[in-house]
């Protein structure tokens, strides 16, 4: 549904905008290695809220049941995706190896 997406699109969304222009989405990303660092821990966290609210839709409308809170797995799930797009922009390997990684991981915590 439009109104409603789903982690997969999600992630859909975010390689399509690292394919418009791979070294900006980067530097974004090593940011953090700067002193200017505060703005991607502000990114970060309006991640964090953004996923939490759709665990929080999604378990609203019976499509997820969650057995901690909706913000607790959000941060989980924000740190493993940042992980990997912080380890794609220094180590830089192809996005769709990065989508299915992504993916993988973050389907596995949903389901853990």
């Amino acid at each position: 549904k439009k109104g409603n997406p789903s982690l997969l699109n999600v992630i859909d969304m975010w390689i399509t905008a690292a394919e418009a222009c791979p070294a900006f989405a980067r530097q974004c990303n090593l940011i953090i290695f700067t002193p200017s660092r505060d703005i991607y821990y502000h990114f970060r966290d309006i991640q964090i809220r953004g996923v939490a609210k759709l665990l929080r839709h999604q378990q609203a409308q019976g499509q997820l049941f969650l057995q901690s809170s909706p913000r607790a797995l959000a941060e989980q799930l924000v740190y493993f995706a940042t992980a990997m797009w912080m380890d794609w922009a220094d180590r830089p390997f192809p996005l769709p190896v990065l989508r299915e990684k992504l993916a993988s991981g973050l389907l596995k915590l949903l389901r853990d």
